[in-house]
């Protein structure tokens, strides 16, 4: 049972860190279909003073505050080098992108991550930010596994976000967590399962300072109006798409669909769907 807990707590506040060289960002500089683009790279502080490195991509001669922005938030295994794998879409549509390395993710400061808990209130201070240069910019979300989850937190008190892009989101972190501690002790005795999760939260409060129980994204989840996109892969064993599906039924807003294709949790994204979820996001910044 010991080796069950550890491996669930591993996977929720300290999976393995994608340590990267700067270099993996490419060029500050290039172009792209005859466009000449740039990289600023800066730091952030966030409430508990943890040092967030960030990366704003954005066309070289126009005020990156005259034009919508992306907020990229990555996975639980991922840094802002995903983001990589938007700029090919995004910044031909006319947008800038940011991202950032979560606080004990990447580059930036911290041992632990938190599945969205902590994550907020990065994104929170990335939006401060963002609003600081030009309140009026329309500003999107694009986030995948956790950083989707911090996306939909922050949805909750934040009315101002244009439209988000949520890949993989989990509906409920007792859940989750319940669902993982059965797939790695390969039981589904409920007494047994009900101890490991316990310990389970346990260790998360201790080593990673919140309340594992408490982070349930699908709480009031009707109340958000903000449009969204979500998205699941079929073959995730991480998060099924199963946690997709009731939030976005349970999903407040208007506008909201669904989109799901093959994969699995880290799998490179169809073509089809980058393009959907562009599509998506600036017809909601030009409204």
């Amino acid at each position: 049972m010991k080796t069950t807990y550890a491996s669930v707590v591993n996977a929720i506040i300290r999976p393995s860190r994608d340590e990267y060289d700067l270099s993996s960002l490419g060029p500050t500089e290039f172009e792209y279909q005859g466009v000449a683009y740039q990289r600023q790279d800066l730091d952030l502080k966030n409430k508990r003073k943890l040092t967030l490195k960030c990366s704003h991509f954005r066309p070289v001669g126009k005020d990156p505050a005259s034009l919508p922005c992306v907020v990229y938030l990555h996975t639980s295994l991922g840094s802002r080098v995903e983001a990589l794998g938007v700029l090919h879409v995004l910044l031909p549509a006319g947008v800038t992108v940011f991202c950032l390395d979560f606080a004990g993710s990447g580059l930036s400061e911290g041992d632990f991550i938190s599945l969205g808990y902590w994550e907020r209130e990065d994104l929170a201070v990335v939006l401060d930010h963002l609003r600081s240069e030009n309140a009026s910019r329309p500003i999107g979300l694009w986030g995948r596994g956790m950083g989707a989850v911090a996306a939909l937190l922050q949805m909750k008190e934040d009315s101002d976000i244009a439209a988000a892009v949520l890949d993989s989101p989990y509906k409920s972190l007792p859940d989750l967590s319940k669902e993982l501690a059965k797939r790695v002790a390969n039981t589904f005795d409920f007494l047994l399962n009900q101890i490991i999760s316990k310990v389970i939260a346990k260790s998360v409060r201790k080593k990673a300072g919140f309340e594992l129980m408490s982070l349930i994204p699908i709480q009031d989840v009707e109340s958000v109006h903000t449009p969204a996109l979500f998205a699941a892969a079929l073959q995730d064993s991480y998060i099924s798409p199963l946690h997709a599906e009731a939030l976005v039924q349970a999903y407040g807003a208007q506008v909201k669909k669904i989109i799901k294709f093959e994969g699995d949790h880290n799998s490179p994204r169809p073509l089809y769907f980058l393009q959907e979820a562009t599509r998506f996001l600036v017809q909601a910044f030009t409204k």
